[in-house]
Order: structure tokens, then sequence, then C-alpha cells
């Protein structure tokens, strides 16, 4: 299981060697997680980039 959260601490250190280390999460800027609210917890996902 991976865990989709919102910064830990300033979201513009997000992607950076200065951000908080996030263990193994994905870690989605205020506004994309924003659009993922109306996902229940527990359903599979695809991640595509």
């Amino acid at each position: 299981m991976i865990g989709i959260h919102g910064p830990l601490g300033e979201a513009r250190l997000i992607g950076t060697a200065r951000a908080r280390i996030s263990h193994g999460c994905i870690r989605l800027q205020v506004q994309a997680l924003l659009r993922l609210r109306g996902v229940p917890a527990g359903p599979p996902v695809d991640v595509v980039g």
C-alpha cells in the first residue's frame, strides 16, 4: 500500500532536494490532491506520468 498525501512542509519544495522525506508515498500539490478528494480510500489506482 502506498499513501497519497499533500505536502509535508512547504508545497513549493515538492520535487526538490530540500523537501522533507516521504517514505515511498506519493506527494501531491494541494491542487492535485483536491481533485482526488472524491475517490474513496482503498481502490487500486494507476499512476501514469
